[in-house]
């Protein structure tokens, strides 16, 4: 009896496991949606940058976004990703990572020059505007929708204002610390489902760990922990 990998065609092909043809066998229904290298390279960066778009999924993943929005499709036909938002403003996530609450929040996240300067200001809080764009690169529509948000704090400072992380991120930074335990044990629980073979680790870092097996050879996933955790990107 032949020995069969957890693992479908595609996955094998990217880890450069040949892949042997079954002897007059008929063929199973359709592999795993994740075994699949792109949709599971999709599914990463959804479950890395919650509430992101198809662009900006695409620029992350280096895929066209027709050929995102179509892997998207998929996976949300089987319930492994979820979508807010009408048409082109669509925002993706994975189901039971975030509640309302996140949704404003991580859909700002979800763009480089936010990112940016969240991460600016928490390596040195109390910069000024200039100084936020100066280190950061981002502009001041994007400080303004930061601020209005309660994402990050405006403090005067004679003629200047200061900037610094806000209580909304604190607060959801803090409560993702305490859900980190379920939403690891959901990932599991998803690939595990999905027909993959995994073992997880703690690297540190903020990040978790999947290694996906088989045979001698293996696929090593990253996965943040806290998407409110912007010191650690």
């Amino acid at each position: 009896m032949k020995e069969r990998s957890g693992l479908g065609s595609a996955l094998r092909r990217r880890l450069g496991i040949p892949i042997i043809p079954s002897s007059g066998a008929r063929p199973a229904r359709s592999e795993s949606l994740l075994m699949n290298a792109t949709r599971l390279k999709i599914f990463q960066a959804v479950y890395n940058l919650p509430c992101s778009n198809i662009r900006q999924l695409s620029l992350r993943v280096g895929v066209a976004p027709p050929s995102v929005s179509w892997h998207l499709r998929k996976l949300s036909e089987a319930g492994l990703v979820g979508a807010t938002g009408p048409g082109r403003r669509r925002r993706f996530y994975i189901p039971g990572s975030l509640d309302e609450e996140d949704v404003p929040v991580l859909s700002l996240f979800a763009g480089d020059d936010m990112r940016a300067a969240l991460r600016s200001l928490c390596q040195e809080p109390g910069l000024t505007q200039g100084q936020l764009i100066h280190t950061s690169g981002c502009n001041g529509h994007t400080i303004r929708a930061l601020v209005a948000h309660g994402i990050i704090d405006v403090v005067r400072d004679g003629r200047n204002r200061r900037y610094y992380p806000g209580e909304v991120l604190a607060r959801r930074s803090l409560f993702h610390e305490e859900r980190a335990r379920r939403s690891r044990q959901h990932l599991l629980s998803t690939l595990s489902r999905e027909g993959l073979q995994a073992e997880s680790a703690d690297p540190g870092g903020g990040f978790l760990e999947i290694r996906l097996r088989s045979g001698g050879s293996a696929e090593t996933l990253r996965f943040r922990r806290n998407p409110y955790e912007l010191s650690r990107w």
